[in-house]
């Protein structure tokens, strides 16, 4: 309700006419332009905010991707299917060859990483690292985002440690206390 408010203010502002609006940005001692900018930059702020809000709220892992559960708490899970799906997230789709094979390798037998050692990694902490990372890049220019390839190096475990409280809370929900025990089987 505050933020359609702002809107509407703003939208008055902006819609007033040419000669009124001279006459407040005398006052103001401010261009028509610098208070778009002004009202731009806010605007992009709100929305950024209020989307960080609701992915908060909306902590889940990734659904749909058919994995079984055998009796001996083994879950199997398509490495193409949830690929695909991590991939559709990422907010430049650039790097997908070489980023696929990272993600194989994080998923498998792990990655050695210089300064950490053999890094290993699953499909739900990869997608809530990249869930945060795009929420972080909304409003963005594309250029001053990095290439999903370059992001799978070192750069994900980042993600991964910020991250790392909304994962235990959501793999907690999906399988319980014994969530720990789960294995993913990668087929």
């Amino acid at each position: 309700m505050e933020g359609e408010n702002k809107n509407n203010r703003i939208n008055i502002i902006l819609s007033l006419p040419e000669r009124t609006f001279k006459q407040m940005t005398k006052i103001a001692k401010i261009n028509r332009r610098t208070l778009e900018a002004q009202i731009e930059v806010t605007l992009d702020k709100e929305i950024r905010l209020q989307t960080r809000e609701k992915a908060e709220d909306e902590i889940r892992l990734i659904e749909g991707n058919r994995g079984r559960i055998e009796p001996t708490g083994i879950i199997y899970i398509s490495i193409n299917e949830t690929f695909e799906r991590i991939y559709s997230e990422y907010p430049k789709q650039i790097g997908k060859l070489k980023g696929k094979q990272k993600y194989i390798g994080y998923i498998t037998d792990g990655i050695y990483i210089k300064g950490i050692g053999r890094t290993k990694a699953n499909h739900q902490q990869i997608f809530m690292a990249i869930k945060e990372y795009s929420l972080e890049c909304f409003g963005k220019e594309q250029q001053y985002i990095k290439n999903f390839d370059t992001f799978m190096n070192s750069h994900l475990f980042d993600y991964i440690d910020k991250t790392k409280e909304k994962y235990n809370r959501a793999m907690k929900n999906k399988y319980g206390n014994e969530y720990d025990e789960v294995k993913f089987k990668y087929v």
